[in-house]
């Protein structure tokens, strides 16, 4: 049964398709939060499918036919395709979250937004290009608050290392964060990396902590060999980024793509100041660059962040939707 009841509540099941912790990233930690909504409501009977761990098909097959509505978390362009096609054929409700910038040129990108039942997009940009393609398309955040008593604490040593930067005399302690070192369609760094340890190189004044969680980025400049410079400090293992946010006075989300990023949402949370590549809309309050060349005039815009700026949780823009795919269509 996929739709049932307990004590005269109608209970729904949900099937995320998505990777989830580990590995750390905007997306898993996306689906994580939305989650544990979706379970502390009561209503929902929600399950997971990390295809990344999938090893019998067989429990593959179960979970779809068992669900009522599949949320589909994936960028790879050929895999969604043929997995929005499946249920299609298996008449499921769809809904696909396009994690990033899109125009839908890519033919298979624009067959999965048409076909699903609903599609989410994350930033002004995809929203625009997608709905050339479908009526069928809803523009929400990505930003899922925190739960405090998740938060996992640092490392000591870790932690040790970030009051030693602290007690330094130092203007301004930036954050930044690179789930892998990864290479956009041009052949440029996406994080920004190797810019981001020169400006620093050059800018003596300022400290940054550079989240390396997957540790590529470690591996990249240890082969490059690039010297990281004593004002920069590496966190290459897994943690909590919540934590670094926190401790510092300001993110630096340096990218060449991006869609809604959720390290620049839980900045503004914790109401910490933010400046960001202008590659993609951002958020209100946002301090927006260029280009590394750029950052050094905004850096002195820190200072007039405005301390009211606020996000909203997404999560129940979500869950109206998937009620309304679920219940409302069902009368």
């Amino acid at each position: 049964m996929n739709l049932y009841t307990i004590n005269n509540r109608t209970i729904l099941k949900i099937l995320l398709i998505s990777k989830i912790p580990p590995p750390i990233g905007g997306v898993t930690i996306h689906v994580k939060r939305l989650v544990q909504k979706l379970q502390e409501r009561g209503d929902f009977d929600v399950d997971v499918l990390d295809y990344s761990r999938l090893q019998k098909p067989l429990k593959f097959t179960g979970k779809i036919l068992n669900a009522k509505l599949v949320h589909i978390h994936l960028s790879n362009k050929l895999f969604r395709f043929l997995l929005v096609l499946l249920l299609k054929m298996v008449n499921k409700k769809i809904v696909v979250t396009f994690h990033g910038k899109y125009d839908f040129q890519n033919i298979l990108d624009r067959i999965a937004l048409s076909t699903s039942t609903f599609s989410i997009v994350l930033n002004e940009f995809t929203y625009v290009n997608a709905v050339k393609f479908s009526s069928k398309v809803k523009l929400i955040g990505a930003f899922i608050p925190p739960v405090e008593k998740d938060v996992i604490a640092l490392d000591t040593k870790i932690e040790g290392n970030i009051q030693y930067i602290l007690n330094r005399d130092y203007r301004l302690v930036f954050c930044t964060n690179a789930s892998s070192y990864v290479l956009d369609k041009n052949g440029n760094e996406i994080y920004m990396g190797t810019e981001l340890l020169e400006f620093f190189r050059s800018n003596l004044n300022y400290a940054l902590i550079f989240s390396d969680p997957s540790g590529s980025y470690t591996k990249y400049f240890e082969k490059e060999h690039l010297e990281v410079p004593e004002n920069v400090y590496v966190i290459n293992c897994p943690h909590d980024f919540i934590n670094i946010i926190k401790l510092s006075d300001s993110l630096i989300r340096a990218t060449t793509m991006d869609g809604d990023s959720l390290s620049i949402k839980e900045a503004l949370y914790y109401k910490k100041p933010v400046l960001a590549t202008d590659c993609v809309d951002r958020p209100t309050g946002v301090i927006l660059f260029s280009n590394i060349k750029n950052l050094k005039n905004k850096i002195n815009n820190v200072v007039e962040f405005n301390k009211a700026t606020s996000v909203k949780d997404s999560s129940f823009d979500i869950i109206n939707l998937y009620q309304e795919l679920l219940i409302k269509q069902k009368h």
